[in-house]
């Protein structure tokens, strides 16, 4: 394109931008009004008065809608979208629910007003069992008993279903077997019990239920439904486990040091005759580190953990000092720390919003030694090192997916550091305290 023709263009361009942003701002959005009568009634909102929407609706013209009779107002066609699934999975839930309670109604067997105890669905897929989602799908339903069929049933208290589970040494998540869950249903004098099982099929979830009779495990009703996993897993989101494999964390660390003693050592005099001692110059007592790290689970129970910090965020420069009649007179080397990290494995074991972490694995770190000769000063790295670390911490997840974390790694070898003079010799100056403590904040998705 030549350049007579860039100013033309630019025009064009700047026409159709302010034409865009006229049609936008007139035009604008179209809103959804769900009235709670379930009328749905599309347009855009004209005036709003402390009772009333004005709004200009698709194919009715000018309507003005009384706030009260409004349920709720969708922005967006994805909301829309959404809102509409959510719709119509309820209404295929309730639909289940109900003829299920038909069908057993229509029984001979069936009593009025039965006692009904709701056992956890089960799965055989280890994902599903790890999110609870059988427990979660038979939560599901039981609120929707609870909410429209309680004048039908008597239905068993949640807790005192738990109580009588654990006596029989099973779980509201474990496995369940048929003639388990009759002797429960039994033993708290249930008349009916509510069992069931979920499978995954592409994205849908495959649910099965049955009422069976506790006297002879004879099935009454039964009915099959297969919903939206995603829609599903929403709507029993307050009782399973949604998978939170990755993490990322962001820490800071306390690393102790503890200086090596030597020194004062005769190193030649000055241009004067008078006599020159080295003496160790590190008088640092820790350091101080930003740490990132990622944090992956492949399973629940095991931790896998890789924390990095490029650099420390306190001064811990050291090197080797020159002294002439006990006065400072140069410094004849120094080294610094410069990143250090670990890769551990750890053991989890959850105690309701707290987690503890167990486990090992290896710390690595780098040191740098400084040429301080007046012509340069330069940093390069001169050590590297890898030790075994061990790690015990506690995690707080005061948030379903943030959690607040104190590990204490021990490190049973220690490592020195060192700084080596311009002449080649190399001094040791502090060695890495077996304990660390870092302190930091995790987000998991």
């Amino acid at each position: 394109m030549s350049k007579n023709n860039l100013p033309g263009r630019f025009i064009v361009t700047g026409l159709f931008t302010i034409v865009f942003i006229f049609i936008f701002l007139v035009c604008g959005f179209a809103e959804v009004y769900i009235l709670k009568n379930g009328t749905q009634i599309k347009g855009k909102l004209k005036k709003e008065t402390d009772t009333h929407f004005i709004i200009d609706a698709e194919g009715l013209g000018e309507l003005s809608l009384a706030k009260d009779t409004v349920e709720q107002i969708l922005k967006d066609e994805k909301t829309i979208e959404e809102e509409r699934i959510k719709s119509l999975q309820t209404i295929a839930l309730d639909d289940f629910v109900a003829r299920l309670v038909k069908s057993y109604q229509s029984q001979p067997e069936s009593k009025p007003f039965p006692v009904l105890a709701i056992i956890p669905f089960q799965t055989e897929e280890l994902s599903l069992i790890e999110k609870k989602i059988g427990f979660g799908v038979a939560e599901v339903i039981t609120d929707l008993l609870v909410q429209k069929h309680l004048k039908e049933f008597q239905i068993v208290e949640r807790s005192k279903l738990e109580e009588m589970l654990s006596e029989q040494k099973l779980s509201m998540s474990g496995v369940i077997s048929d003639n388990s869950a009759i002797k429960v249903g039994q033993l708290i004098n249930a008349d009916i019990l509510l069992l069931g099982s979920v499978s995954r099929i592409g994205n849908n979830y495959s649910i099965n239920a049955r009422l069976v009779t506790t006297e002879t495990g004879k099935i009454l009703s039964a009915e099959s439904m297969s919903p939206s996993s995603k829609e599903i897993e929403k709507e029993a989101s307050a009782y399973i486990d949604l998978p939170e494999n990755w993490g990322l964390c962001y820490s800071v660390r306390y690393m102790g040091l503890t200086p090596k003693v030597w020194g004062p050592i005769d190193s030649g005099r000055t241009s004067g005759g008078k006599p020159i001692k080295w003496v160790n110059g590190s008088d640092f007592r820790s350091a101080y580190f930003f740490v990132f790290g990622i944090r992956y689970f492949p399973i629940k129970s095991i931790l896998i953990e890789f924390q990095h910090s490029p650099n420390p965020i306190s001064s811990n420069t050291h090197g080797v000092d020159e002294y002439v009649d006990n006065e400072w007179y140069n410094r004849q080397s120094a080294g610094h720390f410069g990143c250090e990290g670990n890769l551990t494995v750890n053991w989890v074991k959850k105690f309701g919003p707290f987690y503890t972490y167990l486990g090992g694995g290896m710390f690595y770190f780098v040191g740098c030694n400084i040429d301080v000769s007046p012509s340069s000063f330069n940093s390069s790295p001169n050590f590297f090192g890898i030790i075994p670390l061990v790690r015990g911490a506690i995690e707080w997840r005061f948030r379903k997916r943030t959690g607040i974390n104190l590990s204490v790694d021990y490190l049973p070898v220690t490592k020195e550091f060192t700084a080596t003079t311009r002449n080649g010799i190399t001094y040791p100056m502090y060695t890495i305290d077996p304990l660390m403590i870092t302190i930091f904040t995790a987000f998991y998705f």
